[in-house]
């Protein structure tokens, strides 16, 4: 049996078997006011979807329920489903999940002139076949591969967008009177009209699928794939630094992604200003899976 989504907390975090790998998986709400993260535990499809926050301060009505949700969870909703189908190819998933987006944020009103208006969402998703497992990526959630002899390959999520303006916030925090959003608004503003233009993400934009990584890997030699958004990154002091995957994987290796979470949630509550270890917000959300053979 898989646990359903809504009950991925640190807390209920575990492992279920199956006959391929042991997968364990976690999800939490950061410090915003909504979870904008989804996991996928699917027959055989296993991914991780992290909206982003429009920064346009809309609410949009869900139309089979009627509740009312940011741009950025049902950008991540509508990935989810897509993907959660297992119908045809991941190319042919991404694909659909871009334009489900377009097709549920244009009946919403959203005005796709306005890249700020826009509804988001960075993506990563492995399934598995018979010998190999085929993967696709976009935006910055990670697909990290462990290989039995210890040797790691990142797969998705190398490039970060928003590295210049968090080193542009450490430099000017000092002497900050206001929070990032305000100090940076401009910066913030900019890099999000560069969406799917300097980085990608699925947005509902065409020009996502060009930024869209892909391929195929022998399973053969593989130990452990490691799914998650950028809420699981161990926090950094300087955001144009290489990011710290051997630590990053020791962690793992000593008690998993509960272990991680717990490493990255203290330091951040050893910054509550977000100036140390430059972030736009004291906890961002976190999602993950890990499959171990």
């Amino acid at each position: 049996m898989y646990i359903e989504p809504e009950q991925f907390t640190p807390a209920a975090a575990g492992r279920v078997f199956c006959e391929g790998p042991q997968i364990s998986s976690l999800l939490e709400k950061g410090s915003g006011e909504v979870n904008e993260d989804m996991v996928l535990v699917g027959k055989r499809t296993f991914g991780v979807f992290d909206g982003a926050t429009s920064l346009m301060p809309a609410m949009y009505a869900c139309g089979h329920t009627g509740e009312c949700h940011t741009g950025g969870y049902l950008a991540a909703q509508a990935c989810h489903d897509t993907f959660a189908a297992e119908d045809g190819g991941l190319l042919a998933a991404a694909r659909r999940a871009n334009e489900t987006i377009r097709v549920r944020a244009e009946d919403a009103g959203v005005d796709f002139r306005c890249k700020e208006e826009l509804w988001s969402a960075s993506a990563a998703v492995v399934r598995l076949e018979d010998d190999h497992f085929s993967w696709c990526g976009i935006g910055d959630c990670r697909i990290v591969v462990v290989h039995s002899d210890g040797r790691h390959t990142v797969l998705t999520g190398e490039y970060d967008h928003d590295a210049p303006t968090l080193q542009s916030w450490r430099r000017k925090a000092g002497g900050a009177t206001a929070g990032i959003m305000e100090v940076m608004a401009a910066e913030i503003l900019r890099v999000r009209r560069g969406m799917n233009r300097d980085y990608g993400v699925f947005s509902g934009e065409a020009e996502a699928l060009t930024f869209l990584d892909h391929g195929t890997m022998a399973l053969a030699g593989v130990r452990d794939i490691i799914i998650y958004s950028d809420g699981l990154d161990l926090p950094r002091k300087n955001p144009l630094a290489a990011r710290d995957m051997q630590t990053f994987l020791d962690i793992y290796e000593r008690g998993g992604l509960y272990t991680l979470h717990q490493r990255v949630r203290k330091t951040q509550l050893e910054d509550l200003s977000c100036t140390t270890y430059p972030r736009f917000k004291i906890h961002d959300d976190i999602s993950a899976i890990a499959l171990r053979f």
